[in-house]
């Protein structure tokens, strides 16, 4: 799972710096307000149209961590004992991801309410 969670990371950072997803290459993006966002300009007859160049310039670097942090983490406190590998974390990794990943969430945390942890 850490492995995966790593991947999984890896990947979110390099699409948010630009690289193109499996979707995007085979065709079928979805337009996201952090990547495709539609641009106008008003010409002289006073029609909008869209902006069709390219963002200019390139991704912002993604700095290392310039040193290790002592962090101490504290179990999750529930009926079966502590948990240590209980991790609330969805990452929905597109557009169409999000709502199924907002339900999962709104699940999750009516199922944790029910025990007394939410």
């Amino acid at each position: 799972m850490d492995a995966l969670g790593e991947t999984l990371l890896d990947l979110t950072l390099r699409v948010a710096s630009g690289e193109r997803t499996a979707g995007e290459r085979a065709g079928h993006a979805q337009v996201q307000i952090w990547r495709n966002w539609r641009q106008s300009i008003e010409s002289v007859n006073g029609r909008t149209q869209t902006k069709k160049t390219s963002p200019e310039g390139a991704p912002l670097a993604v700095k290392a961590a310039e040193r290790r942090l002592a962090l101490r983490y504290l179990a999750l406190e529930t009926p079966d004992g502590p948990a240590f590998e209980q991790v609330g974390l969805i990452l929905p990794t597109s557009l169409c991801a999000a709502q199924p990943a907002q339900l999962a969430a709104h699940r999750l945390n009516r199922r944790l309410a029910t025990i007394g942890l939410g």
